[in-house]
């Protein structure tokens, strides 16, 4: 079995108030990305978010970069940030092709999710969903424009696949002559937003077995929930990949872990299971991305 690559997602949205080690300024992300990397991690992404309120700067080139430059300076991680599906396509993805246009930052991997899905939260004791009319979508004229641009630049794209219909798009996209092997995905798992197939370890099972056979795949499971860890340990049984972070879980077990600290528990439940821990240069070649 190859060996595992483990992406650290050292802050999405969560906030210094929930656990002090969010990190917030480039410095922040910096210093997490280089523990992150001791710890085990080949991938490194994060959101953009100011210093002082932890507001996310979804689409500004120069303050990611600045992010990326000094992780370059600390360790050869894969690094990638995010992007906002409610902006017209132009904005969503403008900050993408500048760092990959910047020969002081050269993007290499960016990301998009596959398709549409309703992105309220249930409330099981209060059968209520929070931001019912919040929706997650790429229509196919987002993503064809994000694929045909990081075709020209050489970049690759990592598919979130929240509902398997998402991966009929990325055969169509493969048959279009739109992606090169291995095509990279993510599959999510959510326990409190109910879209895809449900929290188990089975729906990941299934996810990996209607992969089109004639499409070759790396693929991560990313598990927002109680079951995180288990999740993950199912797909490093399976030959996927891990994700984790601060990011994913913030709080564990009532404690207040550090990026490192998860990252760290990842790679020794997989090297107890006999499978080794990717190095970035070894995630590289394992994601078919171009020697640094």
């Amino acid at each position: 079995m190859e060996k595992l690559i483990i992406e650290a997602a050292i802050n999405e949205g969560q906030m210094k108030a929930t656990n002090p080690n969010v990190p917030y300024s480039p410095e922040e992300v910096a210093r997490d990305a280089e523990a992150c990397v001791k710890a085990g991690a080949s991938i490194i992404h994060f959101h953009d978010r100011d210093a002082k309120t932890g507001e996310t700067r979804w689409n500004n080139p120069a303050t990611y970069s600045e992010s990326m430059r000094l992780v370059r300076k600390r360790t050869d991680a894969i690094c990638y940030p995010t992007y906002h599906s409610m902006l017209p396509r132009e904005e969503r993805f403008k900050h993408f092709f500048a760092m990959a246009d910047d020969p002081t930052v050269r993007l290499e991997l960016t990301t998009v999710d596959a398709g549409a899905v309703l992105m309220g939260r249930y409330d099981p004791k209060a059968k209520s969903i929070s931001n019912p009319e919040r929706v997650s979508a790429n229509t196919h004229a987002d993503v064809l424009y994000l694929l045909q641009e990081s075709k020209k630049r050489k970049l690759k794209v990592v598919f979130g696949i929240r509902e398997p219909g998402g991966l009929r798009h990325i055969e169509a996209y493969c048959s279009m002559g739109l992606l090169d092997a291995p095509v990279l995905l993510k599959f999510f798992l959510v326990e409190d937003v109910s879209y895809g197939l449900p929290y188990e370890a089975r729906s990941l099972q299934l996810y990996a077995d209607l992969v089109p056979k004639s499409i070759p795949v790396v693929w991560f499971v990313q598990g927002y929930g109680s079951r995180h860890f288990a999740l993950n340990t199912a797909s490093i049984a399976m030959g996927g990949h891990a994700r984790t972070g601060l990011g994913d879980l913030a709080v564990l077990d009532g404690k207040k872990p550090t990026n490192a600290d998860l990252v760290a528990r990842i790679a020794e439940v997989s090297r107890s299971l006999g499978r080794d821990v990717a190095t970035p240069k070894e995630a590289r070649e394992i994601l078919g991305l171009a020697k640094r």
